[in-house]
């Protein structure tokens, strides 16, 4: 067997099992062994799969394969020091302090009038500026594509894939700034009205659900991307399923389930109208190939392909903060470019085609712009930084607002790859929601929200909790 193959097969067992301790102390000694989902949890997750699939698309005869994987591994490491830091330095025992914030009823808030001017607000400019995307657009990619399909029974992938690029090629329709709106904002104000009407039971909130349901489809599916309407989708039944609760009821577990569903089957009908299921007949090959899309989506096609540009990045010299700087100036229309850095990275895995947008990382874009060693510092910081926002969260108080607000920013800072991520993504978005929804906080009625007490009852007792050494005397589920 040659020395190379044996000194690459002990590298790539060293990076798995940093990789696995790295995971492990996090699991036990930063997230508490908890299942909530906190930006700094999303993050790991999101980097951890990243891993994974470099595991699996490592070329065995070129060395930069083997410095990415291991510069992720010590990134993941770092981010996870990061996170200890931050739980060490603020005394905060995780797994006794989110257990307790848990265990807390979450208090409704949502019949102030600021608050309802608030959601009033914010849901008729999220939908006003959907209606404006929609018709500077004038199509929509999933409709139209469903609709020849359902008449026609065939798939154009040339079609599909040509209405979506013009969108973004041929006129400038703001959609990043639109997407704050109707991919941000709205999911917000939809999963309060949602709290609305579970609380208060009222017809009108159960009237207006459905509308605003459907306007949002619409948005959401306007360019014929999946990625917006799963982040929408799935934030809801990660609220439900590992947010801030305890413990939900049969009845809430519905709504979230029903919420998933809509989700596969919509990101399954996507991947056939795109023409990337692996048959057109055969109900098993689509399905198969909807599955496999979707793979390769979270972790074969797309760590492969981050995989190959890395093998570029490593071996130049960092342009220290340029391409960053580039995406900050990008916000502004006057700076923006026909063809970005998105654009060319898309282009060299795609034989010079910059029809579309691919993005780096979060530490290849570190590499890139810093080198190894800037991005081993950056990950530490990071992961200090995440950590501190989690703490904040869990030591703030229980109302339905804050939760939800900063429970969604959260999901959204969890895919934090660059300065540019932050708007992009929308996690500034949603705290600016969040300043507005605090600027006119009240005391509130108290009442804790149904199906997060007991078995969805309004029952609470007064109970004595030790937090970080100090007793605590709030509410707890009966």
């Amino acid at each position: 067997m040659p020395n190379f193959i044996v000194l690459n097969t002990i590298e790539l067992l060293a990076a798995v099992c940093i990789a696995v301790v790295s995971l492990l102390v996090y699991r036990s000694w930063v997230a508490g062994k908890s299942l909530m989902v906190t930006a700094a949890t999303g993050f790991v997750i999101i980097q951890t799969m990243y891993v994974l699939g470099t595991v699996l698309s490592i070329d065995w005869n070129i060395d930069e394969d083997f410095i990415w994987l291991q510069a992720q591994v010590a990134s993941l490491a770092l981010f996870t020091i990061g996170g200890l830091a931050a739980n060490h330095l603020t005394h905060f025992n995780a797994k006794k302090e989110i257990r307790a914030f848990r265990l807390r009823p979450v208090l409704y808030d949502l019949d102030g009038t600021w608050h309802l001017f608030v959601l009033v607000l914010v849901g008729t400019a999220s939908i006003a500026a959907g209606i404006v995307y929609a018709l500077a657009v004038g199509y929509n990619v999933f409709t139209y594509s469903l609709t020849q399909f359902l008449s026609t029974q065939t798939v154009s992938q040339a079609t599909y894939g040509t209405m979506r690029t013009t969108i973004s090629t041929e006129r400038y329709v703001a959609a990043g700034y639109s997407a704050q709106f109707f991919g941000i904002l709205l999911p917000i104000v939809m999963y309060l009205l949602w709290f609305r009407w579970w609380q208060t039971r009222r017809l009108v909130n159960l009237i207006i659900l459905p509308v605003v349901g459907a306007l949002e489809l619409y948005f959401l599916t306007i360019t014929g991307g999946r990625s917006w309407l799963l982040y929408a989708t799935g934030g809801f039944v990660a609220l439900v399923f590992f947010g801030p609760f305890p413990k939900v009821g049969r009845r809430m577990r519905l709504w979230g389930a029903g919420v998933m569903i809509t989700a596969v089957l919509f990101y399954g009908a996507s991947t056939v109208l795109m023409g990337r299921a692996t048959s057109k007949s055969n109900r098993d090959s689509l399905a198969q190939g909807v599955v496999m899309e979707f793979y390769n989506r979270v972790v074969g096609w797309q760590a492969e392909g981050q995989t190959q540009l890395m093998r570029y990045f490593i071996s130049i010299p960092p342009v220290w903060g340029g391409e960053w700087l580039e995406g900050l100036e990008s916000v502004l229309p006057q700076f923006r470019k026909a063809h970005g850095f998105g654009s060319r990275l898309h282009a060299m895995l795609y034989k010079g085609n910059n029809s579309g947008s691919l993005g780096l990382t979060f530490a290849g874009s570190a590499i890139y712009n810093w080198g190894i060693a800037g991005m081993l510092l950056l990950s530490g910081v990071l992961g200090w930084l995440l950590q501190r926002l989690t703490i904040w969260y869990v030591r703030g108080t229980r109302r339905l607002s804050r939760v939800v607000v900063i429970f969604s920013a959260g999901c959204s800072l969890a895919r934090f790859r660059d300065p540019f991520s932050l708007l992009l993504e929308g996690f500034l978005t949603a705290m600016l929601c969040y300043w507005l929804l605090a600027v006119g906080e009240k005391k509130g009625s108290g009442t804790p929200v149904r199906g997060t007490v007991g078995k969805g009852m309004y029952l609470a007792k007064q109970s004595t909790t030790f937090v970080s050494g100090r007793a605590y005397t709030g509410h707890v589920g009966l």
